[in-house]
């Protein structure tokens, strides 16, 4: 997969696989359904308000809710991503034509905004992650992702 070229919702939709599959990564009292069988997940769906990423959460004692994820459009979404890459050693740069988030080592991401370079670096430091345990490993947290 090739993150330069993720955009909108499937680029919140991988966002979402790559941030919210830690449950570090919730609000307190909070958890996500990230499984790749046929229970509740992250997903894209169009709710006749156009196309746009979901997650399904369920606030501790409340019921399960569809809420909106999209972290490329919300940088109440994203600043919390931003935080953690800065944690991991990662710079973000406003660049002539857009921005660049990169770690220096591995993983170097533009994106047309701010916003959409953070979340292509989320994406790809997961891939990088993933990459290092072996093609099985990639397999199963990035379906449809092929090795080689």
């Amino acid at each position: 997969m090739k993150t330069s070229l993720l955009t909108g919702p499937q680029l919140d939709y991988w966002v979402g696989m790559a941030w919210l599959s830690n449950p570090a990564h919730l609000p307190p009292g909070d958890r996500a359904f990230l499984t790749t069988g046929d229970a509740a997940f992250i997903g894209i769906t169009d709710k006749g308000q156009g196309v746009h990423c979901y997650v399904l959460r369920a606030p501790s004692g409340g019921r399960s809710v569809l809420t909106p994820f999209e972290p490329s459009n919300d940088w109440n979404l994203a600043g919390p991503v931003l935080a953690y890459l800065v944690s991991q050693g990662f710079d973000l740069s406003h660049i002539p034509k857009g921005a660049l988030c990169r770690n220096f080592a591995d993983v170097t991401e533009y994106g047309d905004t701010a916003l959409q370079a953070i979340c292509r670096a989320m994406v790809a430091k997961r891939q990088a992650e993933f990459l290092a345990g072996g093609p099985e490993q990639l397999a199963g947290h990035f379906p449809g992702v092929g090795v080689g």
